[in-house]
């Protein structure tokens, strides 16, 4: 019989992120109305004017960045950072957090956040506050 660390293990898809991010990237390429050499210059564009490190985004990268029959060319984590950017999505990006079990949360999902941390701080005052006065009486 199996515990359940060992169903986790033999369900797991695995926390290698490759094949995700590049089908996220070519989802997000064919739902852009950017082509691929605009997202490049766009992302040229921002990365000087940053002031980021890094070798000129080009077509050709990007299209490698796509391909599955090589799994060695994928985009740097400052590159996915700028290809996420520019093209207002977070997809790829978010490929690297499924693997360990993370998330990654966009504005109104922080705004929510906050207010369910302070909700719970609340109800904890409250509480304390309730087992205190039970104390006094």
């Amino acid at each position: 019989m199996y515990n359940e660390k060992q169903l986790k293990l033999f369900n797991s898809r695995g926390i290698n992120p490759t094949y995700e991010i590049k089908r996220r990237i070519r989802l997000v390429l064919s739902t852009s109305n950017l082509s691929r050499d605009q997202i490049a210059d766009r992302m040229n564009d921002l990365s000087a004017k940053e002031g980021l490190p890094g070798q000129k985004i080009t077509k050709d990268k990007i299209d490698g960045w796509c391909k599955d029959s090589d799994p060695s060319r994928l985009p740097s984590l400052v590159d996915l950072v700028l290809f996420c950017t520019v093209t207002e999505n977070n997809s790829p990006l978010a490929a690297l957090a499924d693997p360990i079990g993370c998330e990654l949360v966009g504005p109104e999902e922080k705004k929510v956040l906050t207010w369910g941390k302070a909700e719970l701080n609340k109800r904890r005052a409250m509480k304390k506050a309730r087992l205190a006065l039970e104390e006094i009486e």
